[in-house]
């Protein structure tokens, strides 16, 4: 059970590793004292069939059923206390009257924390915030390549590269949410700065995620569209903005990689990202076709998002 525990918990930051042990410790209490070492004292005494037992199995699988599918952050107690129920009641064809197997059981879990805690926050610690601002750049960095993608039109290969892309910046937004969610769980000096962290992350991810799902009009133009559908001008227009918002994300990749090594933060003023984009339009627009003013009035949200992520990132 403790090499279960190390195994389980040893993840890659002090607060996910923390999360998933707290996660566990409830779950043990749950489904191995409460559920398992209780059954066996006022419960079990009273069975004598298999009939009561499996009323009693499919309570608590019911239950822990209900908490591993509750969220990202619950789940895995629900996973525990299945595990320990299951290991307490389950191991013999036959009611277990000797206590010993699930006191056994408690101190291996906790022993495995005692290890885990010594390892990861007194040998090699590494803080969560510190690896959700890493993720965070990577996924800026990963939706800068997309949009300055130019794949050709009806290619296999290049479908398949721009939706490995788009896999891969789905799931650093899950990493980073999994990371924020383990900040709360560390202690020490820095956790005030780090819960600031957190919060401004949260909230740069929410315009990060919506212009990955505004942006997916602009790139099915670019992969699935015909050559002649988009006037020469408008395509030179997009281009434009597709490399100027790539060269914004990298800035803040740089920035924000830069104060994670240094500790230090530049201010900087710059023009407005959809002031441009109007002025840029402005002599050129008339000319665009419905289809092509659709995409325009797409472009000018995403411009007011990227607008939005800067003034945020410059304030704070």
């Amino acid at each position: 059970t403790s090499i279960t525990t190390c195994i389980l918990t040893a993840l890659t930051t002090i607060g996910s590793s923390r999360q998933k042990q707290t996660l566990r410790v409830a779950g043990f209490i749950l489904g191995g004292v409460i559920a398992g070492i209780g059954s066996q004292i006022f419960v079990l005494p009273y069975i004598d069939s298999i009939g009561g037992f499996t009323v009693l199995f499919i309570i608590v699988t019911t239950v822990a059923a209900w908490i591993a599918t509750s969220s990202t952050r619950l789940g895995y107690a629900g996973v525990q206390i299945a595990y320990s129920f299951y290991l307490i009641e389950l191991t013999d064809f036959s009611i277990r009257t000797d206590l010993t197997y699930p006191r056994d059981r408690a101190l291996g879990i906790l022993l495995g924390i005692t290890m885990m805690w010594l390892v990861f926050e007194r040998f090699f610690p590494r803080s969560a915030a510190n690896e959700m601002v890493r993720v965070f750049v990577v996924n800026l960095r990963l939706l800068a390549d997309l949009s300055s993608s130019s794949p050709r039109v009806g290619n296999p290969a290049d479908v398949a590269k721009v939706r490995r892309q788009r896999d891969e910046v789905y799931r650093h937004f899950g990493e980073i949410n999994a990371q924020a969610d383990a900040v709360p769980f560390q202690t020490g000096s820095s956790r005030r700065g780090d819960m600031a962290a957190r919060d401004r992350i949260r909230r740069w991810q929410a315009s990060l995620r919506s212009f990955y799902l505004l942006e997916v009009p602009l790139l099915q133009f670019r992969l699935f569209g015909e050559t002649g559908s988009k006037s020469r001008t408008f395509a030179t227009f997009e281009d434009d903005f597709r490399f100027e918002c790539a060269r914004i994300f990298r800035s803040m990749a740089d920035s924000l990689q830069n104060q994670l090594a240094t500790r230090t933060h530049r201010v900087d003023t710059p023009q407005s990202f959809l002031e441009r984009i109007d002025s840029a339009s402005a002599s050129i627009a008339a000319g665009f076709s419905a289809r092509e003013q659709t995409l325009m009035r797409v472009i000018r949200t995403i411009a007011q998002l990227v607008d939005r992520q800067i003034g945020r990132a410059q304030s704070e």
